[in-house]
């Protein structure tokens, strides 16, 4: 991930920039980690009942509408 810099384009400090853009990359982050949450649960589920997963599992956030495959 690209880092979020503090400064703008001029090199002067811009809070106000920062703060909101790392708001949605924390936002982004919190939805790729409840993914990651849900495929691997899934995937515990799925060994505990004794079956074997025999292809990959595609989610879609129902509200972001984003793909995950």
């Amino acid at each position: 991930m690209k880092e979020i810099s503090k400064f703008n384009k001029s090199k002067c400090p811009d809070p106000t920039a920062y703060e909101a853009l790392s708001s949605i990359q924390n936002a982004k982050n919190e939805e790729e980690e409840r993914m990651k949450r849900t495929i691997k649960t899934v995937k515990w589920i799925i060994e505990l009942a004794g079956f074997d997963l025999c292809s990959r599992i595609e989610l879609r956030d129902k509200k972001s509408g984003k793909i995950y495959l």
